[in-house]
């Protein structure tokens, strides 16, 4: 196990780590911009299985597992509600899914908009998909609709409506001409 950052340094996350890795020693002796560059290396070797002409590095290749991990939240925020909702928390393996019901605010609501902003701090958040649900079954205020939120190991996010019956809702994604967020579609 190699730690490298600033916040290895602290006695009491050193202990933390110790602990959590059953007793393991942990190798604080490599410096930051090495450990940082050998582990992309690994990870891109891993990734795309590479050969070396290191018999070694090859065998400690095939052995080594590299986890992907979500690095920022995702939140979303439903029409009609003021704040924010998690949907992922930072530093989860990918990938991952997440189930969240949210529920109509009128009776017959045919659409709903949603949200899905890149953190979790208000200030901070960024918006980074916007979609509208068209075709919410009609009925009485509160219906519940299940959302998946799927993230896969690049990051990429995918988004699922279902009703109560498990049929699908249509989310149509919506244009931006913001710079800096989703380009508009072709």
């Amino acid at each position: 196990m190699i730690v490298v950052g600033g916040c290895s340094r602290i006695p009491a996350i050193k202990k933390m780590l110790k602990d959590y890795f059953s007793g393991k020693e942990l190798n604080f002796k490599i410096h930051a911009d090495q450990g940082t560059v050998e582990g992309a290396a690994m990870h891109a070797a891993a990734k795309f299985r590479t050969r070396t002409a290191d018999q070694g590095c090859t065998h400690k290749l095939k052995t080594m597992a590299i986890e992907e991990v979500s690095g920022l939240w995702l939140t979303h925020k439903i029409e009609g509600q003021t704040k924010t909702t998690p949907v992922f928390t930072k530093n989860r393996r990918t990938p991952q899914n997440q189930f969240v019901e949210v529920k109509t605010t009128k009776d017959d609501q045919p659409t709903m908009r949603i949200e899905v902003f890149q953190g979790m701090n208000v200030k901070e958040q960024h918006l980074i998909r916007d979609f509208t649900l068209k075709g919410i079954p009609k009925g009485e205020a509160g219906l519940v609709i299940n959302m998946r939120y799927d993230l896969d190991r690049d990051g990429i996010l995918s988004v699922k409506a279902l009703d109560e019956d498990g049929k699908d809702i249509p989310c149509i994604e919506n244009k931006y001409s913001k710079k800096g967020l989703l380009t508009q579609a072709t």
